[in-house]
């Protein structure tokens, strides 16, 4: 795409028309009149109350301008510079600024550390109103290149996947790259989005044209001082008949013919014009701060956590937090409120209502690690430790555990734990205690009986599932686990077939997938309640749509 430069004027507050004058001239004209009448005079004629209360729809009333900064923060994800956007988040709380968190939906979640910290940042009752959450897409992909129908089924997972997270789904959509299409609008207005923050040169046609940026039919939203006037029914805000608004009510908002308001980027703490994006001089940033203000009454400034990363030689982010760069969002932060700018949220900016908060997820727990001890006496009172906590709306989940009073006896007790949070629900969670007369330092006896070792497996590509069944004893602190891996995957829980107990777990059962054809090992790991571990290893050769054999595993335990 073809980037025009951007140009914006100043825009002088609104002045009162000739009429609305007129309008306040007369209706001072009649309280003078009223203030005359005599006590025996008091009542009103009909033509006058009706005067009276034209007069009053028909006067202007002032809209505060927001004169406001809106910092969004693209690309929040998993795994990736996590202290890094742990350190932009504490940076904004620290200088009581808000921050809008665009996260990308299907690469967040399963993350500790940065769910942890999102919900830290958005649910504690000092900071809810600082960090708001907005939708950056279900995957990070063109929207622009997106069907209607893909668009739609995208963010709507998007936001359940939000509600399921942090409690509330968000009306804000900031687009990957920037990019959009009408079916964009479409979906969001299907789905309740209400905002939509791009780029001012990637907002489509029918939206803004950069050539006339002054232009009144450009559906960019202004938060500048204006005058309300009343919507006729049927019409919106842009005297369009789409459904939206058409009350009759007062309402100077500029949003499109699908009720969506238009945030677009001024400008971003780096630009990515280039292979290797640059940084945005300060003293620039603060001028398209100031021209944007002047003309819409706010600007958007976006961030990306690898702008906040010590570079190489190159300018390419290195993984490692830059301080300067911290330090220099800090000096913007400070400047912005030196000018007598507010930092808000979309929503705050916008004034669009949030979505109500609905907790209907339970908390998450973690029991504390399994327990195991040598005592004499028949109870045994036992520090059990304390569960990890996390839940998507109550930051304070409580949980409670159902161990003996009295001290655990000999053998195996299995504690539950239930964490609870303020809705009602609950989730429980398995610490195992075992208590023994003498320390089992004795390994568990394990087997895999199915299939035999050698056997030639076929399977239809791309994969072959793989039933493997095997046997498993310990007759001292008794078989706490089996667990099943290949050499190319990761362990996975075994099935137990049998009682379990201080006789060992009898027989049991898994499933392995194979994805490459050759030889391939199988591995079976038992482990006991003293932490005992024995493993079993077969091999099988495995053909994938007639492929023949031909590589050998790695032998990993």
């Amino acid at each position: 795409m073809t980037r025009k430069k951007i140009s914006f004027k100043f825009m002088s507050t609104c002045s009162y028309p000739a009429t609305h004058k007129a309008v306040a001239a007369l209706m001072m004209t009649t309280v003078m009149v009223l203030l005359l009448i005599t006590p025996a005079s008091m009542a009103l004629t009909a033509s006058a109350q009706e005067l009276t209360t034209a007069a009053s729809v028909d006067t202007p009333s002032p809209k505060e301008a927001c004169n406001c900064v809106i910092f969004r923060l693209d690309d929040v994800q998993d795994y990736w510079l996590v202290p890094v956007q742990a350190a932009i988040i504490d940076k904004f709380i620290e200088k009581n600024a808000s921050l809008d968190m665009a996260l990308i939906m299907n690469w967040v979640g399963n993350d500790p550390a940065l769910v942890s910290k999102l919900r830290e940042a958005s649910l504690s009752q000092q900071n809810s109103s600082l960090i708001e959450m907005s939708l950056h897409g279900w995957n990070h992909v063109d929207y622009g290149k997106l069907s209607l129908g893909q668009q739609y089924d995208t963010l709507k997972a998007a936001n359940a996947r939000m509600q399921d997270l942090f409690g509330r789904k968000s009306a804000i959509l900031v687009m990957p790259f920037n990019s959009y299409n009408e079916d964009t609008l479409k979906a969001m207005n299907q789905l309740g989005l209400r905002i939509i923050s791009a780029e001012f040169d990637t907002e489509i046609e029918s939206i803004y044209n950069p050539d006339e940026p002054d232009s009144p039919d450009n559906k960019i939203y202004r938060a500048t001082t204006a005058t309300a006037t009343t919507i006729p029914k049927g019409q919106d805000a842009n005297n369009s008949e789409s459904g939206v608004g058409g009350d009759g009510s007062l309402d100077d908002d500029i949003k499109d013919q699908y009720g969506i308001y238009h945030l677009p980027q001024a400008v971003g703490f780096y630009t990515y014009d280039s292979e290797i994006p640059t940084k945005t001089p300060l003293a620039l940033i603060e001028e398209k701060i100031g021209s944007t203000i002047a003309s819409y009454g706010y600007a958007v400034v976006t961030l990306h956590p690898q702008d906040f990363t010590v570079k190489n030689a190159d300018n390419s982010p290195t993984k490692d937090l830059s301080q300067k760069e911290i330090d220099d969002l800090g000096i913007l932060i400070d400047w912005i409120k030196q000018n007598n700018h507010t930092i808000r949220t979309f929503s705050d900016a916008t004034k669009v209502p949030l979505f109500p908060i609905v907790d209907n997820v339970a908390p998450s727990i973690n029991a504390p690690m399994d327990k195991a001890v040598v005592s004499s006496s028949p109870l045994t009172h036992v520090d059990l430790g304390f569960p990890t906590l996390s839940d998507n709306v109550d930051p304070h989940p409580v949980a409670i555990n159902n161990a003996p009073a009295v001290g655990f006896p000999r053998g195996t007790t299995k504690v539950i734990w239930t964490a609870a949070d303020d809705a009602g629900n609950a989730a429980n969670a398995t610490q195992y205690v075992t208590v023994a007369l003498v320390a089992d330092k004795t390994r568990p006896t394990v087997t895999i009986d199915a299939p035999a070792n050698t056997t030639a497996i076929k399977g239809s590509a791309p994969i072959a599932n793989i039933p493997v069944k095997g046997t498993a004893f310990d007759d001292e602190s008794g078989v706490k686990v089996i667990e099943v891996r290949t050499n190319d995957t990761d362990y996975k829980v075994a099935k137990q077939e049998g009682e379990g107990g201080g006789d060992g777990w009898s027989n049991w059962s898994a499933s392995v997938t194979v994805k490459h054809p050759g030889i391939t090992e199988i591995i079976a790991r038992a482990t006991d309640f003293f932490g005992n571990h024995q493993w079993r290893t077969i091999q099988v050769q495995v053909s994938l749509n007639g492929t023949a054999a031909t590589t050998t595993g790695n032998g990993k335990a």
